[in-house]
């Protein structure tokens, strides 16, 4: 929640492409924490910079959506919600079939791969 109410303060200090960086990095480097150090504090540190960089992710998806030239908004503000309630539904199982058929760490691992690429991406968006 914290990560959400700053969230309009940093996207007009900052701008949302380079706080889309920053919020995916956190989110990655969050992530990094969680499946490396298995301490139960490290591991709930780094959910919370996690949250704190991911929870700013969303507004400022569904803003940039609202914003693409040559599609109305209602359109890409659908297909953004769409794809983002088809990740809420399929992630976890997802998530649980990679966790038995290796380790948690490892489908972790993976997400945090995504975070990462993700961090990657919104640094050369244009």
């Amino acid at each position: 929640a914290l990560g959400r109410f700053l969230g309009d303060d940093l996207i007009a200090r900052v701008g949302s492409k380079k706080l889309l960086w920053i919020s995916a990095l956190l989110g990655a480097v969050g992530m990094i924490i969680v499946v490396s150090v298995p301490v139960a504090a490290a591991v709930i540190i780094g959910f919370c910079i996690s949250g704190l960089g991911l929870s700013v992710l969303v507004p400022i998806v569904f803003s940039s959506a609202a914003n693409v030239e040559g599609i109305a908004p209602s359109v890409s503000i659908a297909t953004i919600a769409g794809v983002g309630i088809l990740g809420f539904l399929a992630g976890p199982p997802i998530v649980g079939f990679i966790a038995e058929a290796t380790s948690l760490r490892f489908a972790l691992a993976l997400a945090t791969g995504l975070a990462g690429m993700a961090a990657l991406l919104s640094f050369f968006r244009k």
